[in-house]
């Protein structure tokens, strides 16, 4: 065999890149859009980019050229990585929602995706947060994932809200010192206290529904701006557990619908809540009226009168018990 059909049956023999699911120019060319000035203000480019549904499984290499780009959605892909993003300065959007993402080492270089200000990874494959460094992020959404941790996470002083249902946190951990933070989702997780959570100054909406949460705090976190606590569907089961609320004088909202300490209370739970706590406006989602409060002090005070009439019955009681024991002795001499 001569040296040049030596190789053509070497070239005929190496085998060919299964290409399937990479990104390509024409796949990227088919989803651009935005056609406007470059952040620069030094031209016109595609500012969007829009390859939902695409069965992509690879980002590289293509899509680095693409500088200009300012949005971008991979949602509803097959992708289990992001870092060929990080070569794109000028995004302010990542949807990168219902893949199989598995890591995003990609927030944790300082010096990559500086202008983001939303980021969609729900519905992903993610089991941890690296500490995220993106001081201009306003919006984070991670839901439906399997995270388990988040402490030391965040150094995204502008987040404003944070989506992280649906994970498999224990606690709290972690979402501390966000000054600007103003909703906090974190329903159906396993969270057992959520007394970690630190200076959250703005921090309104606080959503803590379907977690395991037997017991309140005993020294409530300092959330000055929080008027509202919504803590549906844990397991707290004492009704002495909500007089602790007396420690947040503003908060004059709450919701414990399916607790054990409501559901076996039923109707008289709100009753309950106002003879312990009688500035309460909504209880479970149902607006307090006069007449309630007026039911609930009327409550409160017939169970004085009782109390009082116990005491004062055992009182006597034992007043007898003594000066029959003191007569029992003076016959004895």
């Amino acid at each position: 065999m001569s040296e040049s059909e030596h190789d053509d049956t070497q070239q005929e023999e190496e085998p060919e890149i299964d290409m399937t699911g990479w990104i390509t120019k024409e796949i990227i060319q088919s989803g651009l859009g935005g056609f406007d000035k470059t952040c620069d203000n030094r031209g016109y480019a595609y500012l969007s980019l829009n390859l939902a549904e695409k069965e992509l499984e690879v980002l590289r290499p293509d899509i680095e050229s693409f500088i200009h780009l300012s949005r971008v959605d991979l949602s509803k892909n097959n992708l289990k990585e992001i870092s060929a993003l990080a070569a794109l300065p000028n995004l302010i959007s990542i949807n990168a929602s219902e893949n199989a993402i598995e890591t995003v080492e990609i927030l944790e270089n300082k010096g990559t995706l500086q202008n983001l200000r939303t980021l969609d990874l729900s519905k992903n494959k993610l089991t941890r947060l690296p500490k995220v460094c993106l001081r201009r992020l306003t919006r984070l959404n991670v839901k439906e994932n399997e995270i388990s941790s988040v402490e030391g996470f965040v150094d995204c002083y502008n987040l404003s809200i944070i989506e992280f249902r649906t994970n498999k946190l224990t606690n709290l951990k972690g979402f501390e010192n966000i000054p600007n933070l103003k909703e906090l989702f974190v329903a159906e997780n396993e969270i057992t206290s959520f007394s970690d959570v630190q200076n959250l100054p703005k921090l309104e909406i606080f959503h803590l529904r379907k977690n395991a949460i037997e017991k309140l705090p005993e020294a409530w976190p300092k959330l000055p701006s929080l008027k509202k606590y919504n803590l549906r569907e844990n397991q707290i089961a004492d009704l002495a557990e909500i007089k602790k609320f007396e420690q947040l004088e503003d908060t004059h909202w709450i919701n414990l619908a399916g607790n054990p300490v409501s559901d076996e209370a039923g109707d008289g739970f709100k009753k309950e809540v106002l003879i312990m706590l009688p500035y309460m406006e909504v209880v479970n989602k149902d607006a307090v009226t006069e007449e309630d409060r007026k039911e609930a002090e009327e409550e409160k005070d017939e169970r004085r009168k009782e109390e009082e009439e116990k005491r004062r019955i055992a009182e006597e009681e034992a007043a007898e018990a003594e000066k029959n024991g003191e007569e029992g002795e003076a016959g004895e001499d």
